[in-house]
């Protein structure tokens, strides 16, 4: 389902998924979810999906109706892939600011951006930083290696530039 009914986030792994390793990364992306507090949690294929949330305004799961994390492999590149559907958010909001734009139409319109604008906003934040965290758990997992950065890497010429000063 496309925005702005659904958020999609696609998130590069360094590790290989096999057939041998498949369900235990799926069970390890069960496991993280439920520490969020998702409901309803079905492992199927290669995807864990679910429905609702069970903890309230702390969950990270409350705004959205359901979501599905996949395991696809793409030009021989595994990827996490995390779909939330937030259809329910956004006929909230759009009923929420028709009936304040019955009063005026720039209340509306604000009810309408702070509700959903702010919601998905905040969502999409909070989500990015989850599926960056189960990618790199993953990772850590199945023992892929983390290539170091171009920063942290000695440089060749250090001794050649040198302050003229």
């Amino acid at each position: 389902m496309p925005f702005p009914f659904s958020i999609r986030y696609n998130k590069p792994l360094r590790a290989i998924i096999t057939a041998d390793n498949q369900q235990q990364v799926l069970e390890y992306i069960k496991e993280r979810i439920l520490g969020k507090k998702a409901n309803n949690i079905i492992i199927k294929g290669n995807q864990v999906s679910y429905k609702g949330s069970t903890g309230g305004p702390n969950s990270l799961f409350n705004i959205e109706d359901n979501g599905v994390f996949s395991l696809v492999c793409i030009d021989s590149e595994w990827r996490l892939i995390c779909c939330i559907n937030i259809r329910g958010l956004f006929l909230f909001s759009i009923i929420v600011a028709a009936i304040a734009s019955v009063l005026k139409l720039w209340l509306g319109v604000t009810y309408f951006v702070f509700l959903y604008g702010v919601n998905v906003a905040i969502s999409s934040a909070r989500h990015g930083d989850l599926i960056d965290e189960i990618g790199d758990g993953i990772d850590e997992l199945l023992g892929a290696t983390v290539p170091p950065k171009e920063e942290d890497a000695p440089r060749e010429d250090s001794e050649k530039l040198k302050s003229w000063f």
